[in-house]
């Protein structure tokens, strides 16, 4: 059984789609810890949400917040980890750092991803759930990158005719709004459909098991939750977003 599921498949960016995922947001945007949330909390010493979702530049920024949310009884933490950088970048040995103190703090670690980035290469997608399963992470939310609507970033993509999608119910981390600088549109989803399938697999979440066995089942359960909480707990990405009686369209 270990080694039927030890077996791997690289990406490989010609290969057609033949179904698309089904995506959810786990974690609201909105809901996720920044700075001034962590600080607030530190002050207040307020009672933890079950599962805290913290922004991973905030506690690289103040280390110490970890001991912190240990203190208080923290035992699953969502991390939204943005991206790993490029290949070389010191901010993937940081994110490795972070979770293994989590880890270390008995918290089972959820992580977020934003792909589409402009250092994004076909590479990332292997390179990043190579990561994902060597850190042993229970559940992993992987995004495509949207800039912030009406920004001025929107205009200059929109100058270099980069967005894809004008309709901002595609801006939903589902749908590929800008082409990124290193890749096709068509390579950036195929990549992404690629990661979140092997990371679903049974091969990727064996691999991904703690190295206690005692703390299987609970490994297991919190896995179940997750897919649920993705099928069940969908939100939309951006509260500013038209209602359905707007034309919810970028301006040419």
């Amino acid at each position: 059984m270990t080694a039927q599921l030890g077996k791997t498949a690289g990406f490989d960016p010609l290969t057609p789609l033949l179904r698309p995922p089904t995506w959810r947001e786990l974690v609201p945007r909105a809901s996720i810890w920044g700075m001034a949330e962590l600080a607030r909390f530190r002050r207040d010493r307020t009672p933890l949400p079950s599962l805290v979702a913290v922004a991973a530049d905030a506690l690289l920024h103040d280390p110490t917040a970890v001991e912190d949310l240990l203190a208080a009884g923290c035992s699953e933490l969502f991390l939204d980890a943005h991206t790993l950088g490029a290949e070389g970048d010191r901010r993937e040995a940081g994110l490795t750092e972070l979770v293994g103190a989590l880890q270390a703090g008995g918290v089972r670690v959820f992580a977020g991803f934003t792909l589409g980035l402009d250092h994004d290469e076909v590479g990332c997608f292997e390179r990043l759930v190579s990561w994902v399963e060597a850190r042993r992470l229970c559940g992993v939310e992987l995004r495509l990158w949207a800039p912030e609507p009406g920004s001025e970033q929107v205009r200059v993509l929109a100058r270099a005719d980069r967005i894809v999608h004008r309709q901002l119910r595609c801006w939903d981390g589902a749908h590929v709004v800008v082409t990124p600088a290193r890749m096709s549109s068509q390579v950036l989803y195929r990549g992404w459909v690629w990661a979140q399938q092997r990371l679903a697999s049974p091969g990727s979440i064996w691999r991904r098991r703690p190295l206690d066995p005692a703390v299987w089942p609970a490994f297991l359960l919190a896995l179940l939750r997750f897919h649920r909480g993705r099928m069940w707990g969908a939100r939309s990405t951006w509260a500013s977003l038209p209602s359905p009686g707007g034309s919810g369209v970028l301006p040419a």
